[in-house]
């Protein structure tokens, strides 16, 4: 359809204008002659600046000339010369034709939220000859991530226009980049089985420039006593995603702590070298709340007379561990028992002064097991005449003391034997009714080796 301002002609044919008048621009039409055309309106009149009869301006006025206004077809035909000539405005009204290629799909270059992305040339055509195009986008553009459309007019030096459009879409499939802290070591806090442990969290990029990072444990939380795996997540808005690990590893280095009970003293058993000794169980505890307790004895076992040296040791799963000691002393206060033999009675024999005497030595026992054994005689001794006291002690390694004697008795049952001089016959001293006579002592002798002989004067010599 013809725009406002625009005037159909029928010449036998029908010229289309669609588009107003007035560009400046005419076209001569040689009308055949003797010809009678019928027209919806005529021209009487032709202009060579583009105004139309009866109007002020190119195009712009939608009134025809009274001539033509409103006329309908008749059957009366209107004759022109066959010399005459119209200069009839002419228009352009036909749109370039433009097509666009297929839209496009690119990956993003390395480490960029960008693509440069090239396509074929446009095709676009006008009756013309002549069209001219434009795009919003240029080849070698660089792209961002997503979907961008690109539009393309196509114009022709009459201002028709057409234009196509298609989609470029730039894929991001290139995972972050995330790196993990190294492992962590961290002892346990005092008296606790766990440590709060600080985490640094990853440091991760991405070429869309948008990343986020998640991790399994959350900076400044208790971990217990062993090895944690930490996982952490690095993605970004296209579902890329990378990930790393570290471990938290809360070491225990904190020993155990155990009492051991004082040092305890007890008597033998009586009749037995051992004591059973008994005691309170010692305590022991550990932070990590595992402790085992080994000691190389138990209570009420058998202690040994003497000193024993009692350990115990705690130890807890990673290797801590403390000891505590005590003493057991078993005391021996029991004596030891010993029995002599009965007093004994030997005689010499004659002319001897002394015997040899035999016995058997006494039995001596004690709960220790070991007794020692002395005696001022030993069996087999030479006795003399007369009783001799013989005294034997027992003692243990404890000091503690037994003792017996018996007496040996050797009697003198042999007279000692004398030997007097002859008689002796003396003149008496001058005027003397006396003499003073002298004589050898008798020999005497006896087995006892001891003897005494006084000498008794039976009559007065006169």
């Amino acid at each position: 359809m013809a725009p406002s301002g625009a005037i159909q002609l029928i010449f036998g044919i029908t010229v289309l204008l669609s588009r107003p008048y007035g560009s400046g621009t005419t076209t001569t039409a040689t009308i055949p002659s003797t010809s009678d055309y019928t027209t919806d309106y005529v021209v009487i009149s032709s202009s060579t600046d583009g105004v139309l009869p009866g109007t002020t301006d190119t195009g712009t006025s939608s009134a025809l000339p009274s001539e033509v206004s409103s006329a309908e077809p008749t059957d009366e035909s209107t004759t022109i010369d066959e010399s005459s000539t119209e200069e009839i405005p002419t228009e352009d009204n036909e749109d370039p034709n433009i097509i666009c290629p297929e839209d496009i799909q690119n990956k993003t270059e390395t480490a960029k939220p960008t693509a440069v992305v090239y396509w074929p040339e446009l095709n676009a055509t006008d009756n013309s000859g002549s069209v001219n195009v434009t795009c919003t986008h240029q080849q070698g553009n660089e792209f961002f991530i997503g979907s961008t459309n690109v539009y393309c007019n196509a114009t022709d030096p009459s201002g028709n226009w057409n234009t196509c459009n298609f989609t470029i879409t730039i894929r991001d499939e290139e995972k972050p980049n995330i790196i993990c802290q190294d492992d962590i070591e961290h002892p346990t806090l005092v008296g606790k089985d766990f440590a709060i442990v600080n985490l640094s969290f990853p440091n991760a990029t991405d070429n869309s420039g948008n990343v986020n990072v998640t991790c399994s444990h959350e900076s400044g939380t208790e971990f217990t006593i062993g090895s944690t795996n930490i996982s952490c997540n690095a993605s970004d808005p296209y579902g890329n995603w990378d990930s790393c690990q570290f471990q938290v590893i809360v070491t225990d280095v904190e020993n155990p702590s155990i009492i051991c009970p004082d040092d305890i003293e007890e008597y033998t058993d009586p009749g037995e070298d051992t004591a059973v000794v008994t005691w309170s169980q010692p305590n022991a505890t550990d932070n990590s709340g595992s402790v085992n307790v080994t000691s190389n004895y138990q209570q009420g076992s058998n202690f040994v007379i003497g000193s024993t040296v009692v350990y115990y040791n705690a130890s807890d799963p990673y290797g801590n561990v403390d000891s505590c000691l005590f003493t057991v002393t078993v005391i021996d206060d029991e004596p030891p028992t010993i029995l002599c033999p009965d007093n004994i009675d030997v005689d010499p024999e004659p002319g001897e002064a002394t015997v040899v005497v035999h016995w058997t030595q006494p039995n001596a026992t004690d709960n220790s097991g070991y007794v020692t054994v002395t005696s001022d005689y030993q069996s087999g001794t030479e006795f003399s005449i007369g009783s001799t006291s013989i005294h034997y002690n027992a003692s243990d390694p404890s000091g503690n003391v037994d003792s017996c004697q018996f007496n040996v008795t050797v009697p003198d049952v042999v007279n000692p034997e004398i030997i007097c001089p002859g008689d002796i016959e003396v003149v008496t001293d001058p005027g003397q009714a006396t003499a003073v006579v002298t004589w050898t002592s008798p020999n005497a002798t006896d087995n006892s080796g001891s003897v005494t002989y006084p000498v008794t004067i039976n009559q007065e010599l006169s």
